[in-house]
């Protein structure tokens, strides 16, 4: 659910297709989602006490979303003399976007709207974890240190003792 229309894009003189400006604000409504949901109960449709939103809050999510689809969407389809670099207008929109969303989910900002539980001082991403019993970097400079080897080790990492054995043994004639 957008939370603007793509009649209502600042597309700043680029021709806009009505199709393509409506993915565009779908997933900046997505984004905004995205980046709100671990404060906000979302989609944001309704107040704190369970109302509609104020006009205030429905017109911050309009311009956010407008700011996000339209920005992507210049950035997307104009270089306008550029030459390499991203739309500057386009990429204005974004920035803007963006920092006012930084705003509300660091709780600088606040929407009145229906807000989640407090998580408290845990963790407030997603979190990632490594499937692998032991790290590859590990065991990659476990190896140069002197470490055992590990089962499926391409190489033996007593290689530089077993190296400077085998230069003593030459030097003593052996």
């Amino acid at each position: 659910m957008a939370y603007a229309e793509p009649d209502s894009a600042l597309l700043g003189g680029v021709p806009g297709n009505p199709d393509d400006l409506q993915k565009y604000f779908d997933d900046a409504a997505d984004e905004i989602d995205a980046t709100l949901g671990f404060v906000y109960e979302t989609p944001i449709t309704r107040s704190a006490e369970g109302g509609s939103l104020p006009r205030p809050v429905e017109l911050i999510l309009a311009r956010i979303n407008r700011f996000l689809a339209s920005g992507r969407y210049i950035m997307a389809v104009a270089s306008a003399g550029e030459e390499g670099n991203v739309h500057a207008y386009g990429w204005s929109l974004v920035k803007e976007a963006q920092a006012a969303l930084t705003g509300l989910a660091s709780g600088a900002n606040e929407l009145d709207a229906i807000r989640l539980p407090n998580p408290g001082t845990g963790r407030r991403r997603p979190a990632i974890a490594n499937a692998e019993a032991q790290s590859n970097v590990d065991a990659f400079y476990g190896a140069f240190t002197g470490n055992q080897a590990n089962p499926g080790m391409m190489f033996d990492p007593t290689f530089p003792s077993n190296l400077a054995a085998q230069e003593a043994e030459r030097l003593r004639g052996w």
